[in-house]
């Protein structure tokens, strides 16, 4: 669902869609105020920080504040490219907007599925990304972070997995050192994610996802294992605050995905901030130009920058 590569399009739209009304009730112009007068922090990079054992793909890399002297909130960062390719520098602007911002951002690397071989099959990136942030609280005092303040935010299939970190407890425990921390984060930001696997998909995606979750065109996978690909299956009381965004217009990921995001969410009596861009597309939402002061606004409302 995701094009071989993120790109940054410098084009607006007006709000509109379901919940933009709600969108500007909830941040008014405290969004404005986010982007304008937030002061921009001076800032360090950390490279190839390890949270596991897999020496290519168990890396993170931190753009963060220089003073942590007082513990600040945390955001994990998620790529996107449909689970077969992307990096951790992809998200290095919104890392670094995020860190001027006072945020320690972190952008993390996980396993890519391979499907020459079918290694890192779901849920690998799962089992990764929720790794990611029982490390991140288990080390927060070495990072100067606030293990009650962190949050997650990805675009395409990061936003999936932002998904996850907003509902779905740890699923897999086995690792004595991290037991005590849960993966769940504060809140999610999901971009254009793919959240209800149970939308059909176009030929390549139905063959890469059924690929995926260990199926073929010829023996497609059960129903089941479609919910357990679904952020919205995991949608209860217990789940993080969202922020969703899409572009009506996008051909990849069907604006349908965050419809029915935000309507389990709203069920749920769980907030949910829903932007819905009518003309934009796929990568066009990927753009802290475009986002950056909801991004801002909502983070500051659940993790409390100003602390």
């Amino acid at each position: 669902m995701t094009p071989p590569a993120l790109r940054t399009v410098f084009r607006r739209s007006a709000l509109a869609g379901i919940g933009a009304a709600s969108l500007g009730i909830a941040l008014g112009s405290r969004a404005h105020a986010s982007a304008q007068d937030t002061p921009r922090l001076p800032t360090e990079i950390v490279h190839d920080l390890a949270y596991g054992e897999d020496e290519r793909y168990h890396l993170m890399d931190a753009v963060r504040p220089k003073d942590r002297s007082t513990p600040v909130p945390a955001v994990v960062l998620l790529h996107g490219g449909s689970f077969v390719q992307g990096s951790r520098s992809d998200m290095f602007t919104f890392a670094t907007f995020l860190a001027m911002a006072g945020y320690a951002a972190y952008s993390v690397e996980y396993r890519l599925f391979d499907r020459s071989t079918g290694a890192n099959a779901w849920p690998a990136a799962l089992d990764d990304v929720q790794r990611a942030v029982r490390w991140l609280r288990a080390n927060a005092a070495e990072q100067g972070v606030d293990i009650d303040r962190i949050g997650a935010i990805g675009p395409s299939t990061g936003g999936h997995l932002a998904g996850f970190l907003g509902t779905r407890e740890t699923r897999d425990n086995g690792n004595p050192a991290l037991a005590e921390h849960p993966s769940k984060v504060a809140c999610a930001v999901a971009m254009a994610g793919e959240m209800d696997f149970t939308i059909p998909l176009g030929p390549d995606d139905a063959t890469l996802y059924a690929a995926l979750i260990g199926g073929t065109p010829g023996q497609p996978p059960p129903d089941d294992a479609y919910r357990d690909l679904s952020p919205m299956t995991f949608v209860d009381g217990s789940t993080a605050p969202f922020l969703i965004v899409h572009g009506a217009a996008n051909p990849w990921v069907s604006v349908e995905h965050s419809r029915h995001m935000v309507e389990a969410l709203h069920m749920a009596g769980v907030e949910a901030i829903y932007a819905e861009f009518p003309d934009l597309a796929h990568l066009e939402v990927f753009n802290w130009s475009l986002v950056g002061s909801l991004v801002l606004a909502f983070l500051d409302r659940h993790l409390d920058v100003a602390r």
